[in-house]
């Protein structure tokens, strides 16, 4: 028995050791096919830092001028993150590694040559810019990163490739602390994020987390770091299919398209439900006969209990979208047609009476 049991021990070891090696040798096969789609990203601000001006009350007495601006240092990137190569010839990457630039470089793994990018479309609230090469042949021979489409568990093994405060190409390896949260403090209620422990820096912005597959799973965006210590552990990644969708709707409208309908929402301790606290004077809903205090039973055919189940149930309509809104009000269930009205349209508006 003790010689069985031996063998037994020996016959574990060398499952658990093979294994452990394979799983090493095939992401290092896997994070070499996956690089060569993944980009650094150099953003040009759109004005260049200018001259200081001399201030030094004895420079008429043959102190040095201020300095003319070096003509070499014109279009020199001045912030950086990481993007990777999508299907349609087009680089993904953070809005906030790119805004205010008037255009941008990448570099691709092993390579000097910086490329000059283009800013196709940009969105500050989505936090998602599509940057396009100015040399339409230079994608033709990368391979596109594809999205995951399959269900995010936490405690899956996730990786991430980017460029952590300069270091170019640096892999991380972590796991899905949670596969779907909303930041508290964001002020994009749509947005819904991938948390992982994975480290994630500065420099990772706009780079992917990916699967064992090489699917990308979410956008390396954000880190919570008391003190500004760097990772700790709490990285989060835009949601994969989220990022799909506002490209979507970069194809077909040139921008995203958010739905309003004018209401404000409380939790009904006692019913367990959401309910109307407020609705916003000429807003879709004011004319939709919906009441304040109804109680939200669903919308369309999603049941709400949550106000994350209403966000889920706008992302998928659009502006115009006739939607259904079934409330409680005394005991009696009513359904009403609330015809969506346009964010942006509806901001823009707002921004005029403010100037």
């Amino acid at each position: 028995m003790s010689f069985l049991k031996s063998v037994a021990v020996i016959l574990i070891s060398v499952f658990f050791v093979t294994s452990t090696d394979a799983h090493h040798i095939n992401l290092a096969d896997l994070v070499q096919t996956v690089e060569k789609s993944i980009v650094i990203v150099q953003a040009v601000p759109n004005e260049q830092p200018k001259p200081i001006k001399n201030s030094n009350p004895f420079s008429q007495y043959g102190q040095p001028p201020a300095k003319k601006p070096d003509p070499a240092q014109k279009d020199q990137p001045t912030k950086s993150g990481t993007g990777f190569v999508v299907e349609g010839g087009i680089i993904v990457t953070n809005a906030h590694v790119v805004e205010d630039s008037k255009f941008a470089y990448v570099l691709f793994k092993n390579q000097m040559k910086r490329h000059k990018v283009i800013i196709k479309h940009l969105d500050r609230k989505a936090d998602i810019a599509v940057l396009v090469p100015e040399n339409n042949q230079l994608l033709v021979s990368i391979a596109p990163l594809s999205f995951s489409t399959d269900l995010l568990r936490s405690g899956q093994s996730v990786f991430a490739i980017g460029h952590p405060l300069g270091f170019k190409y640096t892999v991380s390896t972590g796991i899905i602390s949670s596969p779907s949260v909303h930041l508290p403090q964001d002020t994009n209620p749509f947005r819904r994020f991938v948390q992982t422990d994975t480290s994630i820096n500065q420099g990772n912005s706009g780079g992917p987390l990916m699967n064992h597959r090489g699917e990308v799973v979410g956008v390396n965006t954000i880190i919570i770091s008391p003190g500004r210590v760097g990772s700790i552990g709490l990285g989060f990644s835009l949601r994969g299919d989220y990022v799909q969708r506002v490209l979507n709707h970069f194809r077909n409208f040139g921008e995203i398209k958010r739905p309003r309908i004018g209401i404000k929402l409380g939790y009904n301790q006692e019913k367990e439900r959401l309910y109307v606290m407020e609705i916003q004077p000429n807003s879709p809903a004011s004319s939709s006969g919906i009441l304040v205090g109804d109680l939200i039973l669903k919308i369309n055919a999603d049941e709400i209990t949550l106000m994350e189940h209403i966000f889920n149930a706008l992302e998928q309509l659009m502006p115009n979208d006739d939607m259904r809104v079934q409330v409680s009000r005394d005991g009696v269930i009513t359904t009403y047609s609330v015809i969506l009205g346009d964010l942006r349209e509806f901001e823009k508006k707002e921004a005029l009476k403010l100037k």
